[in-house]
């Protein structure tokens, strides 16, 4: 299977609603299966990237600072 089949469809799971895709980490796109309201957040130091649950007024100040 080639990389660009992978990707392909790891789009169309996240434009039909089944996984979120993630922007603005780096330049590649993440995935994430959890499609529940979270927010996420970077390691500086080796650069994984993690769920993290915060209070939704706090989440949607955040959300807002991306606009």
């Amino acid at each position: 299977m080639s990389l660009g089949t992978v990707y392909r469809n790891l789009n169309l799971l996240a434009k039909i609603g089944e996984i979120k895709c993630l922007k603005g980490f780096d330049t590649k796109e993440h995935f994430d299966h959890n499609t529940f309201d979270h927010c996420h957040i970077k390691c500086s130091v080796c650069g994984i990237i993690e769920d993290i649950m915060l209070p939704k007024i706090l989440a949607k100040h955040l959300d807002n600072l991306k606009k």
